[in-house]
């Protein structure tokens, strides 16, 4: 049976503080609670990339 590593992630100070203040495509989170969720999402959704691309090699 293989083991799922435990870990937690840590809130990314340095992408908080580096966000592009007037790009179109990012929008911009004053509010680190809104920061950290959306981050989470992303992070979340670039795992599931990552797993569905190495289960499904074509």
């Amino acid at each position: 049976m293989e083991m799922q590593k435990q870990f937690s992630l840590k809130f990314p100070v340095w992408q908080y503080l580096t966000q592009p203040l007037f790009h179109e495509d990012c929008q911009l989170r004053l509010n680190p609670k809104e920061f950290w969720k959306d981050y989470q999402v992303d992070f979340l959704e670039h795992c599931f990339m990552i797993t569905s691309e190495s289960s499904n090699p074509s």
